[in-house]
């Protein structure tokens, strides 16, 4: 079985060249794999500091290429921002498989122990690859506008669920207000037979991870009954005040990753640690459930926040066909991904190793519901009645909560 991280986008690879001032032949680093090609590091033995990148030497194909751009550094030992790089862009083929420069940088400047370059006479190289999607993967990106990588994932996020993708062209727009949905909560009194529902408007659903293990901790939390006292008691007419309880409403999960900080009087990031599966099985959410239909949802995107509140990046992950074969959207870069890159690389939290905390980690997740599927990624309709425009698409059944309605608008 083919390794799933040869097929990664882009890499960064580090090469040690050993007694790098008496080398007497080129010499070549370990391959690392990046679109199923091999890439190695490739250091001439002339006596100026040559560096090239070299792409799939080994095969007898003729008809292979791939289009890669590159940043070639050299690390400086003692300040990394005196590190030396350079960038390349070149269409690797079997005439020219590497691509560099041959003097990439004054030899007395590296071979001089006082700059950094050079330490008990090695020097490290590393290496970045990045290559085209659409050969690939099939699938393009979107290009980032300048800071349009958060528009861009959730974009494809709605993109890849094909029934809302479908649902969206079809949709008429005159007098809909196409960002809200409905969902119903509800009041209950806990002494007396009265219940008090209300239909309103919501955009997302947010859920706190701070401190707690998993999405489920944040569910238990987020559904639980909020009793209302005091202050907080709900009138009902001749029935007087008294304790009540609110079930609150379950839609889709926004991980609340950003909460404001009096002390700072600004926002801070939640890096904390919270597990997500692949499959969620909710029927224990609900008050009601349906034994021949069970509430289980399976994982379709996962959208990712990196570094802090003052710079961020996005990145999403969908799963376009349902077939488990996950895919990473980087703006205009698309490349292929292991599950383990897309659920367990995305929790957050601390490494245990190295006693830093991740700032990459999941910040909105998309499941749907394993019924409404038909092959992969199609939602199921319900049964139109009559209805000429779109029926809705349910995202969540059950007692506890109205139905979530897709498209938007309804």
């Amino acid at each position: 079985m083919e390794d799933e991280t040869s097929q990664r986008s882009e890499a960064t690879f580090q090469f040690t060249v050993e007694l790098f001032s008496r080398l007497s032949e080129s010499v070549l680093s370990p391959p690392c794999f990046v679109r199923n090609l091999p890439w190695k590091i490739m250091r001439p033995h002339q006596k100026s500091v040559g560096f090239f990148l070299q792409s799939n030497a080994e095969s007898d194909s003729t008809s292979r290429t791939c289009h890669a751009q590159a940043m070639l550094k050299i690390i400086n030992y003692g300040d990394d921002e005196k590190s030396f790089s350079r960038r390349i862009s070149h269409l690797f083929f079997h005439k020219e498989n590497d691509w560099g420069f041959s003097n990439f940088m004054a030899w007395s400047e590296v071979t001089d122990p006082e700059k950094g370059f050079i330490e008990d006479d090695k020097a490290d190289v590393p290496d970045e690859v990045a290559w085209d999607s659409k050969k690939h993967t099939g699938y393009v990106g979107l290009k980032n506008q300048g800071a349009t990588c958060y528009i861009n994932s959730l974009l494809q996020t709605f993109f890849f669920t094909n029934q809302l993708r479908k649902a969206v062209y079809m949709m008429q727009t005159e007098g809909d207000d196409s960002s809200k949905s409905k969902m119903v909560s509800y009041i209950q009194r806990k002494e007396v037979d009265y219940r008090s529902d209300r239909r309103e408007d919501y955009y997302d659903i947010q859920l706190s991870i701070e401190g707690k293990k998993n999405i489920f901790e944040s569910f238990v939390d987020y559904m639980a009954e909020e009793q209302l006292s005091g202050d907080n008691k709900y009138e009902a007419g001749e029935h007087g005040s008294q304790e009540a309880e609110k079930a609150p409403p379950v839609l889709h999960l926004q991980l609340m990753r950003f909460m404001y900080d009096p002390q700072t009087n600004q926002n801070i990031k939640i890096n904390d640690s919270c597990e997500f599966p692949k499959q969620l099985p909710f029927d224990e959410f609900l008050k009601k459930t349906d034994p021949k239909d069970p509430a289980n949802y399976i994982l379709h995107v996962v959208l990712v926040h990196s570094r802090d509140n003052h710079g961020r990046h996005y990145v999403v992950y969908p799963n376009p066909k349902g077939d488990g074969k996950w895919c990473k959207f980087d703006d205009d870069v698309v490349s292929r991904c292991t599950k383990k890159e897309v659920i367990e690389h995305n929790y957050g939290g601390h490494d245990d190793n190295l006693s830093v905390r991740h700032c990459t980690n999941t910040y909105v997740l998309a499941y749907i519901r394993e019924s409404k599927l038909i092959g992969g990624t199609t939602l199921r309709r319900e049964k139109d009645q009559g209805s000429e425009r779109s029926p809705p698409l349910y995202a969540s059944a059950g007692s506890l909560r109205g139905p979530v309605l897709w498209p938007p608008g309804k």
